[in-house]
């Protein structure tokens, strides 16, 4: 019963799944021009506008008291560069580890984040690779999990111990396939 206030980061993430759904969002990340879609219901096209730095999508009209909520197209922007760094990171560590994308039988989420996030959505946009039978798991707070297993149990201390000296780090922003793999990851569309 309360007007919406503003918008989180799984909201993001599905709104934006939908507008690309609805024609609104081109792959590249454009709020389209309203009258290039004639098909587009009267209510959805009355929706986009051009706001203080660009167009916009009006999510929830507001009131006389609050202001309107609303996904502009910096907030698309800034998606698509989060979105192109974590799935050039999954496609470039992969490769890196001598297998493909269609041989991953799961994707791991973590982080509490993560719990609030529809596979498919990240899917849709090409957050996290389309890999055909592979589980899209949510971990949750995994960190944390792992730290009072550690505190609470000194088998799994010393497992993370073991783990911790088996992992090696690795500088992926100077590889070129990242930077490739990166710019591929911008599209707003499935990725394999």
């Amino acid at each position: 019963g309360v007007k919406a206030a503003g918008i989180c980061g799984s909201g993001l993430i599905e709104g934006i799944d939908e507008l690309r759904k609805a024609g609104i969002l081109t792959k590249q990340g454009k709020i389209i021009e309203p009258e290039d879609v004639q098909a587009l219901p009267p209510d959805l096209r009355r929706r986009i506008t051009n706001g203080e730095k660009g167009r916009v999508f009006i999510l929830d009209d507001g009131t006389p008291q609050s202001d309107p909520v609303f996904l502009s197209q910096k907030d698309i922007s800034q998606l698509q560069l989060a979105k192109g760094a974590v799935y050039a990171g999954i496609k470039t560590m992969v490769e890196m580890s001598g297998l493909k994308l269609q041989e991953l039988d799961s994707i791991t989420l973590a982080g509490t984040f993560a719990s609030y996030l529809k596979p498919q959505n990240l899917i849709n946009i090409g957050l996290i690779p389309d890999v055909p039978g592979a589980e899209v798991i949510s971990a949750g707070n995994s960190a944390h999990a792992g730290a009072l297993l550690a505190l609470l149990d000194q088998d799994e201390l010393e497992k993370a111990g073991t783990l911790y000296r088996r992992i090696k780090h690795v500088e992926l922003g100077g590889r070129p396939d990242f930077s490739d793999n990166f710019m591929a990851g911008m599209y707003l569309e499935k990725l394999s």
